[in-house]
């Protein structure tokens, strides 16, 4: 399905319900089945990502299809790794470009017994579970964050516990610390020090979790906020103090005309008319997931920066760099890009209605879609934002997007 979206006033303003938070659910369901389901998770997230993992946990099937779920692969490979009994993880082909070395000979250091059953370092893989000690290993923590969290995970279960040796940039440093946030709420203590992660083996105190909205949703509000001509945007079911790492994205657009600030448990976001001069270079490393609603910001503000910190984005559901820099194009904006950077170069935004292409990629879909404040456009293959935001579009129909369908 495709949608012709527009606003017909560029003012926004309404209540929404965030999705609830991806990222915490699933650390949460991984915790939860290494204890055999022994505690309550409140607030479980409808995404798509989380119904994949949720299924491929209670699966008794050998085979296990995670179909583009990133999280559910890596998180899964270690926790099958020490789940006795054979198992396969294959999914989609996008899945199986994916690469996941990096974990598998981290595990396999620690003695798992993983093979790969098509092409070397990317899934599908045979993992059959056993008993492990641990150990001491070191990673190259510039590739993903999710294998860290995933080894941290089983870490506590694991004879001599784990050390993690991190080398090189730490990329999304902030979801790691969401990890260990996590695992302390349950009892597991921890030692970060110099780039090394210490867990001892230790024992999961078990009690219930309530899941929190999701921040990373938060950042295409923001970007709408920011295009819009007036706006008052209230937020529901945030913390102030968020174990989320994007909580810090409202930083990102306080010079891009964007006022937030918590009013009892609400997070209200409001365009300020007048805005300081935007930063001209972006370093990203800790917080990828946000670049794509911020760089269409400065690019439809027709301001020219560099955003850096960005190689993890070439390996996502996208080539993301690629996908946003082939889309944006299509309204007259040039960007360039190499393995790590982004930049802004000219803006001429064109008249014509651009038809986006979303590359199976629900964040190349929500970050084109706020485009509508300024100029009609077209959204192709809309169903991809069930992976994180299934409400996105109704959401948006409620601060006033007039929204579509297209039979061709």
């Amino acid at each position: 399905m495709n949608y012709s979206i527009f606003h017909p006033t560029g003012i926004i303003n309404g209540e929404i319900n965030l999705p609830r938070s991806k990222s915490l659910s699933n650390r949460a369901l991984i915790i939860h089945a290494l204890n055999n389901k022994k505690f309550e998770i409140e607030h479980l997230s409808l995404s798509n990502d989380t119904i994949v993992l949720q299924r491929a946990l209670n699966s008794k099937e050998k085979l296990i299809n995670i179909e583009d779920a990133g999280t559910a692969m890596r998180f899964l490979t270690s926790y099958f790794s020490i789940q006795k009994g054979e198992t396969i993880l294959t999914g989609s082909d996008q899945m199986k470009k994916r690469p996941i070395g990096e974990l598998v000979d981290s595990l396999r250091h620690l003695g798992a017994d993983i093979e790969y059953l098509e092409k070397e370092n990317y899934p599908p893989i045979k993992i059959i579970g056993k008993e492990l000690n641990g150990g001491e290993i070191n990673i190259n923590s510039e590739v993903s964050s999710q294998f860290i969290s995933s080894l941290l995970m089983i870490a506590p279960l694991l004879k001599n516990g784990i050390k993690i040796n991190l080398q090189n940039d730490i990329v999304s440093k902030p979801y790691i610390l969401m990890t260990l946030k996590m695992l302390n709420y349950f009892g597991i203590e921890h030692l970060f020090k110099d780039n090394s992660i210490n867990i001892s083996n230790q024992t999961y105190q078990l009690k219930n979790i309530k899941i929190e909205n999701d921040w990373s949703a938060v950042a295409f509000w923001l970007e709408m906020v920011s295009l819009s001509k007036k706006a008052r945007i209230i937020l529901k079911g945030l913390n102030k103090n968020s174990w989320q790492g994007d909580s810090f994205s409202p930083n990102f657009f306080k010079d891009l005309g964007v006022l937030s600030y918590f009013e009892d448990s609400n997070f209200i976001l409001e365009k300020k008319q007048n805005s300081e001069p935007a930063k001209k270079n972006i370093h990203l490393i800790d917080y990828p997931d946000l670049s794509l609603a911020l760089i269409n910001t400065y690019a439809f503000k027709k301001i020219t920066a560099n955003f850096t910190g960005l190689s993890t984005l070439k390996r996502k559901e996208s080539d993301r760099l690629t996908s946003l820099q082939t889309e944006l194009k299509k309204c007259g904006i040039n960007a360039k890009i190499d393995s790590d950077s982004f930049s802004i170069n000219a803006v001429n935004i064109t008249n014509i209605t651009p038809s986006f292409s979303t590359y199976k990629d629900h964040r190349i879909a929500m970050c084109l879609a706020p485009l509508a404040l300024q100029k009609t456009v077209v959204v192709e293959d809309v169903e991809v934002v069930k992976k994180s935001y299934p409400n996105y579009w109704e959401d948006l129909k409620k601060v006033g997007f007039t929204i579509t369908p297209l039979t061709h």
